[in-house]
Formats: structure tokens, C-alpha cells, sequence
């Protein structure tokens, strides 16, 4: 039977689809999830073991291809929701819809632990700020009465001086959008944000029929210019944030801003390096370096989420 520390797990899991055991400690309330962090793990492996529920299953899933992570041994277990799990929320009348993705998959393992880290840390640091409060995209998309997070944009851009003008009709689909409440003074101020995690994606194309990071720039600049995701998600503002966990991408997607805000005109648009599981590197576990550290715009100047 499960208790009410199990139904929180799940339904933890149900709005971040991948999380390993020390994340899911930091995100559950001290009087949730008790006092032990042994025993807490314990009911996180009986949750994976044991099959014989009335669900008719184990409630979590211990995704595979964690063990493609040479360092996957010294690192806490990685837990997804199971078939098991979505009908037990349902029986018991909680909704299973995720806070990140609608229709999107989340893609590879290592790129969708990435993006369920940096929400994370997110909501980790916004706790800390009683003035700040967390806009998940479920709501945004709710108040847009949107059922998925795009936005539809028409592109052009002239590869070399002189040659024709390409254009492409893009569908923007960050990783994830959220926003941050701001109480000042007993007024409120919202800023909103979509968030793209680039593990393995192309940084430049010569083309706009390719998937790419450049891509996706001109595309935001373009909703930026046409203020497309006011008409299309009902929100006063945007601004792009961009991770990486290489250093070296993060100075190429950088170049990729400035010479599209050449052309295009001004993208709010910011860079933070996070680490991430996958082939050749570690997540550093629970955080709330995504608050509490600073972003660096493409013109070099620092910013805080935590500030307007």
C-alpha cells in the first residue's frame, strides 16, 4: 500500500520525468520525505522493486541507459515514473500532465536529465526567495488556453552578402518555459523565460531547413521583433537562457547571438555552463546554482534570475 511519502514521489516524478534519489530528497519537504536519508532511499528501491500492486506493477522505472555513465556506480540512482506509477495518480485523482512537457519527448536520457536538473535547481533557489514565486509552464499554457509550448514563426537570413534571402517557417518548442513572480513593493512583476539545455545540438547551419542553434536564435529574435508570444502564450515579455556544459559551445552559441541581433535587432538571450549525466561527464547533484549564480548575457553583463 502506498504511503503518503509515496504518493508525493510520484507525483514529483510525474512533473520531472527524470530525477535520481538526492535530487528527489531536495525537492520533498523535510516532514515529507523524514528524517533518514537511508530509509528514503529504501522505499525509492522497494517503489522500483516491488510488482505486486494493485496498480498491477512497480511504481518507478530505473531508466537503462544510465549505466552508459562510466561514473554511473558512484552516482545515485536515476528514477522515472512507470506505467504503474501514471495509474495510481490517476486512481487516486491527481493529474499526471508534466510541468516541462506537453507533447515534446524529452529526447536522449543525458539531455532530458539536463533539462529536469536545471528546473530543478530553479525551483530549489526560488524557494529561498519569499518574494519570488515559480510560473510553471502548465499554468502559462493554461492561461493561453495553449495545449503545447510553440511558438510559430516565420524566418528569413542572407548566408552571404549579395546571395538570395532564405526563409523557413520555424515551430519554436524550448525545453521548457517558466516564469518568476516578483512581489515589489505589494505589486507583482512577471518575467518569463523559455530554456533551451544544448548537449549535441548543431550550433551553426548553412541552411534554415536544419535543425540548429542558429536556428532557433533567429527564430526567438523574429518572435521578439513581432512580440509573437504575446498573441500565441499570453505573456507580457521573453527572454532566452541557454546551458551547455561546454565551455567551448557556450563561446560559439554566443557568436551565434551577436550576429543574429545584428541583423534582427535586440534578444534578451543568456548563457550558464551545468554540468550534466551523461557519456563523459556527472551531474554535481542537488543545486540552486540557476538562481543563485549569474547568467552571462551575449554582451558579457551578468544577470541574476532573482533580480528584475
Amino acid at each position: 500500500m502506498l504511503t503518503g511519502r509515496d504518493v508525493e514521489i510520484l507525483k514529483l516524478l510525474s512533473q520531472l520525468p527524470y530525477l535520481n534519489s538526492d535530487w528527489i530528497w531536495a525537492l520533498l519537504p523535510p516532514e515529507v520525505r523524514g528524517k533518514s536519508k537511508p530509509r528514503f532511499r529504501d522505499a525509492l528501491t522497494n517503489l522500483f522493486h516491488e510488482t505486486n500492486t494493485q496498480d498491477r506493477g512497480a511504481y518507478l522505472n530505473w531508466p537503462e541507459q544510465q549505466r552508459r555513465n562510466h561514473l554511473f556506480r558512484a552516482t545515485p540512482s536515476y528514477y522515472t515514473l512507470s506505467d504503474a506509477g501514471r495509474r495510481a495518480l490517476v486512481r487516486m485523482g491527481f493529474p499526471t500532465q508534466s510541468d516541462l512537457v506537453v507533447s515534446k519527448s524529452l529526447g536522449p536520457f543525458s539531455h532530458g536529465v539536463m533539462i529536469c536538473e536545471a528546473l530543478s535547481s530553479i525551483r530549489l533557489g526560488l524557494e529561498r526567495h519569499p518574494n519570488l514565486d515559480f510560473v510553471s509552464m502548465a499554468e502559462v499554457l493554461n492561461r493561453a488556453q495553449s495545449e503545447e509550448p510553440k511558438l510559430s514563426v516565420d524566418v528569413c537570413w542572407q548566408f552571404s552578402k549579395g546571395g538570395r534571402v532564405h526563409r523557413y517557417s520555424v515551430e519554436l518548442e524550448p525545453d521548457f518555459l517558466f516564469g518568476i513572480e516578483h512581489l515589489v513593493d505589494g505589486k507583482k512583476t512577471y518575467r518569463f523565460y523559455a530554456v533551451e539545455c544544448e548537449h549535441t545540438n548543431t550550433v551553426r547551419a548553412k541552411t534554415l531547413s536544419r535543425h540548429s542553434y542558429f536556428r532557433k536564435v533567429l527564430a526567438y529574435a523574429t518572435a521578439e521583433s513581432t512580440k509573437a508570444y504575446r498573441k500565441q502564450w499570453g505573456i507580457p515579455n521573453l527572454s532566452v537562457l541557454t546551458l551547455s556544459p561546454y565551455p567551448e559551445r557556450i563561446a560559439q552559441m554566443i557568436s551565434v547571438v551577436e550576429d543574429v541581433t545584428a541583423q534582427t535587432g535586440s534578444l534578451f538571450a543568456a548563457f550558464k555552463e551545468m554540468p550534466v549525466f551523461g557519456e563523459r561527464l556527472a551531474s554535481v547533484g542537488p543545486n540552486s546554482a540557476c538562481i543563485d549564480e549569474a547568467w552571462v548575457s551575449a554582451q558579457g553583463h551578468k544577470h541574476f534570475l532573482c533580480h528584475l
